[in-house]
């Protein structure tokens, strides 16, 4: 299996999926039809690892957990044709389902077949310090509208997107801006830590933390913060720049620098209060719509058309928030799917969390590298869970592709051969980075 290839193809269409999205159409072939640069690309990607793999002699059965995934996709599909959401204006829940379901479980399964080659993971670190570099320096120039140096162009336009005058980089939206941006925060960290210490590490991590705080987004930091946490307790090495991080944003917090997040004056958490009892009222009508109908919902994509009748007010609680979508990833499947959808997404997430406990907290010193890794992952894992209380990742294509990625590549390195060359960690992956590093698959 070539898959350093397939992980550069991989890393390919990832930056491509930044900027090609349902929201702009950025990079469309008008070829009769419409044909967008990152379709080309998944494809070119799809049929190399198929290429690759159907020259094995030894196929992978399919586990339990990309059996949830295929169950989920396909329930959601159904869900949206038999409710009726599939007729949406430019097929939105349709191609919504295929970002949000099918896609994550073929980057899974993907990811779970190849070779574990530390050298490839690391390509995958290149791109995400790419991705990391361009959205730090660009949400940052978008917050001081320096539009001559942004691209494309399309992330100053007002019309385009949600949040105009937050950094929301090419995605349009602040949220997955700072959702993306947290996750390559945590990615270069481990690289820095655990593999190689660079400059580069260090301009990228300090760009995306900045970044993060022009985003102006209440759910990220949450995120961040229940990240950072887990990953100090997990980790040893870690703990130290962990409380390195803390002790910065404390220093900005007392020195009254940062309006957003000062001593002195109301903090992000405790403006916009209008936001919170949006998603406080749309949480409400999520509830009392699972309560109507707890085992299929109300169609996959249904929320918006379904939801006014349960909008009620609430002691305390102005009411608002009516037509203006899903805000929490678990209701919004209870409400839309009901317990049948609900269950195999939780279900997948569960083996995600107990796969990389199970694996981080392992004994192995022969595999430490891969235990690091899987450290980040539960500790990204606790932090998106945070995350989608708040928001619906259902739209946020580039969190999910990242998180079953790597969700794949640590559940191939939960089984290994006997080795009887000398380990990673005799090797000394600090000071240098290895030849590459060959781990069977699990069957």
């Amino acid at each position: 299996m070539n898959t350093r290839k397939i992980v550069f193809l991989f890393g390919v269409w990832l930056v491509l999926c930044m900027f090609c999205n349902d929201m702009t159409n950025y990079g469309n072939l008008k070829l009769g039809i419409n044909v967008r640069l990152d379709r080309i690309a998944l494809f070119v990607f799809l049929f190399a690892f198929l290429g690759e793999y159907l020259r094995q002699p030894r196929r992978i059965p399919v586990s339990r957990v990309e059996a949830h995934m295929i169950l989920l996709f396909l329930i959601s599909l159904a869900s949206c044709v038999a409710f009726g959401a599939i007729h949406a204006a430019y097929h939105r829940y349709i191609s919504n389902l295929i970002n949000f379901t099918l896609i994550p479980a073929i980057l899974f399964f993907i990811a779970r077949r190849l070779t574990f080659d530390l050298n490839a993971f690391l390509l995958v670190m290149r791109v995400f310090k790419v991705i990391g570099l361009y959205l730090g320096i660009t949400g940052i120039l978008e917050h001081y509208y320096v539009e001559s140096l942004i691209f494309p162009k399309y992330i100053m336009d007002p019309n385009i997107g949600l949040h105009f005058g937050r950094s929301r980089g090419p995605f349009g939206n602040a949220v997955v801006m700072g959702g993306v941006l947290c996750q390559i925060f945590f990615w270069v960290l481990w690289e820095q830590i655990h593999v190689k210490r660079s400059n580069l590490n260090l301009v990228v991590l300090g760009v995306t933390l900045i970044s993060i705080y022009f985003t102006d987004t209440r759910s990220v930091w949450l995120m961040f913060a229940t990240s950072i946490t887990v990953l100090a307790i997990l980790t040893k090495q870690l703990r130290k720049p962990c409380f390195a991080v803390v002790v910065i944003l404390m220093l900005v917090y007392v020195s009254g620098v940062a309006s957003k997040f000062s001593a002195y004056q109301p903090t992000l958490f405790s403006r916009r209060q209008g936001p919170i009892d949006d998603r406080k009222n749309i949480m409400h009508a999520s509830y009392l719509m699972f309560l109507d109908r707890p085992i299929i919902g109300f169609g996959y994509g249904n929320f918006i058309k379904y939801s006014p009748p349960y909008f009620q007010e609430m002691h305390g609680v102005a009411l608002r928030g009516e037509g203006e979508g899903q805000h929490n990833t678990v209701l919004g499947l209870l409400s839309e799917l009901g317990l049948v959808g609900t269950i195999p997404y939780l279900c997948v997430y569960f083996v995600f969390l107990s796969v990389s406990y199970k694996k981080c907290r392992s004994d192995s010193r022969v595999h430490r590298v891969e235990r690091e890794i899987a450290g980040t992952q539960l500790a990204l894992l606790v932090g998106l869970l945070v995350y989608m209380q708040l928001s619906d990742i259902r739209f946020f294509n580039l969190v999910n592709y990242i998180t079953y990625w790597v969700g794949g590549v640590v559940c191939l390195t939960m089984k290994f051969p006997k080795r009887s060359s000398r380990s990673t960690e005799q090797i000394g992956v600090r000071q240098h980075v290895p030849g590459a590093v060959q781990v069977a698959a699990p069957g």
